[in-house]
């Protein structure tokens, strides 16, 4: 509640219908989830969570963010929404973004019981899931 507001103006938004085919565009850009603490910000010297973004989507573009748990999928998606303070470079969103993250959540059940979710019960396929997940150390301990 006593957080600074974002930058309006950090992303450039402009309409789909623009004659440019990039939908995205981003330049050399720094996010941080904290404002600098200095105006005239040394992106060498910031605390920034993403640095030296370059990236271009082009329309009609499928594109995969993959990569480790903390690795910054999420933290890109949302310096693209507007939700974390650009440092430096340049950004350009035209048209409208969707975002619906992702939510973690477990039934107040069995760990079968929330891997099958009512259907009967595979062996085969209830271990695949185990292994694909990376449970079995978790199961183990």
């Amino acid at each position: 509640m006593v957080a600074e507001e974002l930058d309006d103006e950090a992303i450039d938004r402009t309409p789909q219908t623009s004659e440019k085919n990039k939908l995205i565009e981003s330049y050399k850009a720094d996010f941080s989830w904290e404002v600098p603490a200095n105006s005239i910000s040394d992106s060498q010297n910031s605390s920034s969570s993403l640095r030296n973004i370059t990236l271009s989507v082009n329309r009609g573009e499928l594109v995969a963010i993959v990569g480790k748990v903390g690795a910054g999928k999420s933290s890109l998606l949302s310096a693209f929404l507007g939700e974390m303070e650009k440092i430096c470079g340049n950004v350009s969103v035209r048209g409208q973004i969707a975002y619906v993250p992702q939510q973690a959540w477990i039934q107040n059940m069995s760990l079968r019981d929330n891997i099958c979710f009512g259907q009967p019960y595979n062996k085969i396929l209830f271990n695949k899931i185990i292994e694909a997940c990376v449970l079995r150390p978790d199961l183990e301990m």
